[in-house]
């Protein structure tokens, strides 16, 4: 549960690799944590987003999780986890900042 501006570098690493080896639009799936990372990272490294056909994230924690309360109730919390804190300052400034594309579908079941 590394910090999340870190796991979005890797994850902006990743895209760029994976676009340099296939030569072709790549997708992106993640789940909680690792579905928000991604909107993350496209949005403060736009260059990237012609890169991906599509980002799927399963119960991203955009908007903060309320998990990372109970946890960090008990026990020292990774830096993830603090940054996930509903209310959290870092949380709110970057969260806001994010932008879809302008061509990005939202989808919701």
């Amino acid at each position: 549960m590394a910090d999340i501006q870190l796991s979005a570098e890797r994850v902006v690493h990743a895209i760029r690799t994976m676009r340099a080896r296939a030569g072709r639009l790549t997708d992106v799936v993640g789940h909680s944590q690792g579905g928000m990372i991604p909107r993350w990272a496209l949005s403060f490294w736009p260059y990237t987003r012609p890169m991906v056909d599509d980002l799927i994230a399963f119960a991203p924690s955009n908007h903060g999780t309320v998990d990372a309360e109970g946890f960090c109730a008990t026990r020292r919390c990774p830096a993830a986890f603090h940054q996930q804190r509903r209310g959290e300052p870092s949380r709110s400034s970057w969260s806001g900042q994010c932008r879809a594309a302008p061509d990005a579908k939202l989808v919701r079941p």
